[in-house]
């Protein structure tokens, strides 16, 4: 969720780079060479392939429900389709 807040921060300022300390939890182990262009300075780290990486794992997490869309009918919390809340 940090990370997601972060991206809608960077959005909204129209900021370049990110910041020395983006979390990067969710980036695969395989794309952390290529996301840290100078030996691994985390203030050289390449925004677009982060925010892949993030789009990824957001993706995975609707699909495997650990995310969820409190308005949508797809990617809805599993408790809201069990309970009714009115």
């Amino acid at each position: 969720m940090a990370a997601i807040e972060l991206a809608r921060e960077l959005n909204r300022e129209h900021a370049r780079n990110l910041p020395s300390d983006a979390p990067d939890d969710f980036v695969p182990p395989g794309w952390r060479v290529s996301l840290y262009r100078d030996k691994g300075k985390a203030d050289q780290a390449d925004r677009r392939l982060w925010e892949l990486a993030l789009a990824m794992a957001m993706r995975d997490a609707l699909r495997g429900g650990g995310l969820y869309l409190p308005e949508s009918r797809h990617h809805v919390s599993f408790s809201n389709l069990i309970y009714n809340q009115q």
